[in-house]
């Protein structure tokens, strides 16, 4: 997996499990590094197993984060460089790319001194170098260390999934489609991984059928859009609504439709979303 697939998913990864209720009274666990010498500690801090792959992320108070980004879970050591299928982001607050650590300039390591299987709960310790590949510009995450994270194990069902949506008047045709149950939100993404174009909404689990405002997740919308054009552009609704058609919960399958215009603060780029459908079984 090259650096623009890795780097557009784990920005929905990110999204996945710091999107939960902020006064979830459950045990979160610590994150905490140095940025370029600086101290940086995670005020939410989530991870996730799905299908072989272990993401674990943690969001500061500025709203900065990290995320890192694990194939072929569990093991005890994993090693970042350039173009590795593993990987760490270093998002700035208010930022409008990140830093990767399989880019050209990247290099690092994630080593667990701990897996708990029966309690789901994973500790241990990561350093690496990344860099942006916008501006080349590098920064170094140092004395990284994360202590009892719970983790979910989900399985995202991509079988028989649907979605559909036309973006600026064109129809886009998605290569993946998967839905996940983490923590209390459901999360779909559509994504086109040779382009590292992808589409994703974000639903409360405990949703009815009904209709929906739309906003960015990235600043706390209940029910979330994100659309990324590329490796490079991550964009968030910033006006729409979702409509939900069928929640069975039981069967955990989800069906709706939904429109939103995308943008970014710290980006000029734009897009407008319209006539998007959806069944997802998650």
């Amino acid at each position: 997996m090259k650096t623009h697939v890795v780097f557009s998913l784990l920005l929905f990864s990110a999204l996945f499990f710091l999107g939960c209720n902020q006064d979830d009274a459950s045990p979160q666990g610590k994150m905490t590094a140095k940025i370029d010498g600086q101290h940086w500690s995670g005020k939410e801090v989530g991870a996730a197993l799905a299908q072989g792959t272990f993401n674990l992320s943690g969001k500061a108070a500025d709203g900065s984060l990290i995320t890192i980004t694990l194939q072929d879970f569990p093991s005890d050591t994993f090693y970042l460089y350039p173009n590795a299928d593993h990987a760490a982001v270093w998002l700035p607050a208010n930022a409008s790319s990140s830093f990767v650590s399989n880019a050209p300039g990247g290099l690092g390591y994630v080593i667990f001194s701990e897996i708990n299987t029966t309690d789901s709960l994973v500790s241990g310790k990561f350093e690496f170098m990344a860099e942006n590949p916008l501006s080349g510009e590098t920064v170094f995450v140092s004395e990284g260390e994360f202590v009892n994270v719970p983790f979910t194990s989900t399985v995202a069902n991509v079988g028989e999934n649907t979605f559909a949506v036309k973006i600026d008047g064109v129809n886009w045709s998605p290569t993946l489609i998967s839905g996940s149950k983490v923590n209390n939100k459901i999360n779909i993404v559509a994504s086109n991984v040779s382009t590292g174009r992808s589409v994703g909404l974000y639903i409360p689990v405990a949703a009815n059928p009904g209709d929906y405002t739309l906003g960015d997740p990235l600043f706390g919308a209940t029910y979330g859009g994100q659309y990324n054009p590329d490796n490079q552009t991550f964009l968030s609704a910033s006006g729409g609504s979702l409509t939900i058609s069928k929640h069975d919960k039981a069967a955990r399958i989800i069906e709706g439709t939904f429109h939103f215009d995308a943008s970014s603060l710290f980006n000029p780029a734009t897009a407008t979303l319209t006539e998007g459908s959806f069944s997802i079984n998650y």
